[in-house]
């Protein structure tokens, strides 16, 4: 809500505790849903990115798909999206090449609407 606002500030502030709860977790805690993480990291990733401190942002999107992986969850094609348009501004150009190549292949065969 906050990011949509335009409060920057309190939206890093909400994502970083979300965040920081999470890691916080006893490893294994069943009583968080198993892409909570993987989205709190995608949407600190965002606010990063939104307020231009691009290398934390960095570090959150690929934080993000490397949960998505550890927990077997899938990942929001938004987040190598965004990654792959952060890689872009940086002139990091093979990797964000590669980065939005994944995002076709890993939607290429599925359903859009399907969740």
């Amino acid at each position: 809500l906050f990011f949509y606002a335009g409060d920057l500030h309190r939206a890093r502030t909400l994502a970083r505790t979300v965040v920081d709860k999470i890691r916080a977790l006893p490893a294994g805690a069943t009583s968080v849903p198993r892409a909570l993480p993987v989205d709190a990291l995608f949407q600190l990733g965002r606010v990063l990115h939104r307020i231009g401190n691009w290398d934390e942002a960095q570090e959150e999107y690929f934080a993000a798909i490397e949960e998505a992986a550890t927990s077997n969850v899938q990942i929001h094609p938004g987040a190598r999206l965004a990654l792959g348009c952060l890689l872009l501004v940086k002139g990091e150009y093979e990797p964000a090449i590669k980065s939005l190549e994944r995002v076709v292949q890993d939607t290429d065969d599925k359903d859009p609407f399907a969740r």
